[in-house]
């Protein structure tokens, strides 16, 4: 069975969303076999810190929280999008996706994880019109894995009228976003694939760091 870790590995240093009431993430030791018995670790982390998850809770005030999210949208067969082609900054558009077979769960790959541990991953990333984000929920995709850090435009100010707006569509509708995937360990996309997307279970989460597996079904 071939299964691909979607995931990054939690370090110091990693990205860290550029807001300052975000924290980076830390890990430090709590006790050591030599002093305790048992290497123990203190780990300090934001609710979207690294390859996560996001709960409609993120934005939607009234919406489900991570433990609320229906197992069955987790777990099962997933389309792979090839979106590797496209220059920076550009915005994936209805027209792009027309043709392509949609199952519930997807994952775009823009091949932007190339950036991750870099100055340039926040920044001029593709990103989603209203259009194509309207039709993935009419489609009826349940679950949008991303390689990027979201599926909104990065020139969009923080509190701008418009600040996530794609985020909103998509969390309004019930569509559970999975962020900072590292699908450049992607090699064939012929193939058909479930995935495994599994979050912690944090109580009343917004959001939460996620395994991520991509699953290769036999042929």
């Amino acid at each position: 069975m071939n299964i691909i870790d979607l995931t990054h590995a939690m370090e110091k240093g990693m990205p860290c969303f550029h807001a300052d009431w975000h924290t980076a993430f830390s890990s430090e030791t709590l006790g050591t076999i030599e002093a305790v018995g048992r290497n123990t670790k203190k780990l300090t982390l934001g609710s979207h810190t690294g390859t996560h998850m996001d709960a409609p809770k993120h934005f939607i005030p009234d919406g489900i929280t991570i433990p609320e999210i229906p197992l069955t949208t987790l777990f099962g067969d997933v389309t792979l999008i090839d979106l590797r082609s496209l220059s920076d900054d550009t915005e994936v558009t209805k027209e792009m996706l027309r043709g392509i077979p949609l199952h519930e769960r997807v994952i775009c790959v823009f091949g932007w994880d190339k950036h991750w541990n870099t100055g340039e991953y926040y920044a001029k990333y593709p990103y989603f019109s209203e259009e194509v984000a309207q039709y993935l929920v009419d489609s009826g995709v349940k679950l949008l894995g991303l390689d990027t850090p979201s599926p909104d435009d990065s020139k969009t100010p923080l509190h701008a009228e418009n600040d996530s707006v794609i985020h909103k569509l998509f969390l309004k509708n019930g569509v559970i976003l999975v962020e900072y995937l590292a699908a450049s360990k992607i090699t064939d996309y012929t193939a058909e694939y479930q995935i495994a997307a599994l979050p912690m279970k944090i109580k009343d989460s917004d959001g939460a760091p996620a395994r991520v597996l991509l699953i290769e079904k036999e042929k």
